[in-house]
């Protein structure tokens, strides 16, 4: 009997001392996990999309840090008002962003830096398009708005060009030009204007041996 109560009170002895050991344990395991979880965990990528067509253009890997320019201190207004000391302290963050070299950046890499960058998933569409009076631009202009697509009509009268920027397809852009009633081709260049022998001065075919 002695012998009994003496294994009772040793193995609730050994218990009291293995229990806190178990629950550090335990601890240490969870925490083990929840480190192994976070570290596991990718970062969320930032990245940029046109704004037209949303397209991805470019990702936080591909921007290049650059200084910020004190060009911008000189045009806000509070350069006629307040202490000049206090313009640096609550100065507004860069809002520019400069990207490296990018495939679809084929007008840059060609030389062509005048005109606006396009991104790979919109596209300019240039006619040259008939009209007579203002009549006809206002015409032309509504029925190319229609378009789905379209960001963007530009017409010249005096060049008889029309120019859309936006993610359509030349021969719908096409299409909607002439069911206005107007005679609409592809701009000349690379392209071989029709001939036309009613309208001469505008759509003069030069491989053409039916012109005067």
């Amino acid at each position: 009997m002695e012998q009994f109560t003496w294994d009772i009170s040793s193995t609730e002895t050994l218990s009291v001392s293995l229990c806190p050991g178990g629950s550090y344990m335990k601890y240490q395991m969870e925490a083990v996990n929840n480190s192994s979880e976070v570290e596991s965990t990718p970062k969320p990528q930032v990245i940029y999309r046109c704004k037209k067509c949303r397209r991805i253009v470019a990702a936080e890997e591909n921007v290049v840090s650059h200084e910020r320019g004190k060009g911008e201190e000189c045009f806000r207004w509070r350069k006629r008002t307040g202490d000049p000391k206090d313009w640096e302290k609550d100065a507004a963050e860069c809002s520019s962003i400069f990207v490296e070299p990018m495939k679809w950046m084929e007008a840059v890499q060609e030389g062509y830096v005048e005109e606006k960058l396009q991104c790979i998933g919109c596209k300019i569409v240039e006619m040259l398009v008939h009209m007579d009076c203002a009549g006809c631009e206002n015409k032309i202009r509504k029925s190319l708005q229609k378009l789905d697509g379209v960001d963007d009509v530009e017409i010249d009268m005096g060049m008889q060009k029309v120019t859309v920027v936006g993610c359509v397809e030349q021969k719908k852009v096409l299409k909607a030009a002439r069911k206005t009633g107007r005679r609409a081709e592809l701009w000349p260049f690379p392209y071989n204007p029709e001939y036309h022998n009613f309208a001469q001065q505008y759509y003069y075919d030069t491989n053409s041996n039916c012109h005067p």
